[in-house]
């Protein structure tokens, strides 16, 4: 084989930073080196990360509790816990760029798979979810 020296791959072999090509020994292995110790950082001090980057489309704003219960039912999609933003029902409701969009229609797909079509609100809020598809 080509590799050698400390590998991921195992002794021998050529894996992941293994000393093949005339390197010699695992290129990652001072990875951080000059990195400062952070131990006793102030975590009250960073500044506030905010994680909502969701911007619900007119549509979406616009339906009523009801449809949005009937539109949960017809896709079986189930909110188990806490208060998920309402699901969205179409690609442009989630802001798929045109060159997206052109690509999933040419591609056959018509409308966001339930996961996604409830999933994509919850992340891009930042929220926590388990989503079983």
């Amino acid at each position: 084989g080509y590799g050698g020296g400390s590998s991921y791959g195992g002794s021998g072999g050529g894996g992941y930073g293994g000393g093949g090509f005339g390197g010699g020994g695992d290129s990652m292995s001072q990875l951080g080196a000059n990195l400062r110790d952070i131990r006793d950082w102030d975590l009250s001090k960073l500044p506030k990360f905010e994680r909502d980057f969701y911007f619900e489309h007119p549509d979406v704003t616009a339906r009523t509790e009801e449809e949005v219960a009937q539109y949960r039912a017809s896709r079986a999609i189930a909110v188990l816990r806490g208060n998920a933003p309402k699901p969205v029902t179409t690609f442009e409701e989630a802001a798929v760029p045109e060159y997206l969009l052109k690509e999933l229609y040419a591609a056959g797909f018509t409308q966001p798979t339930p996961i996604q079509a409830q999933g994509w609100p919850v992340a891009l809020k930042g929220l926590d979810m388990v989503g079983l598809a």
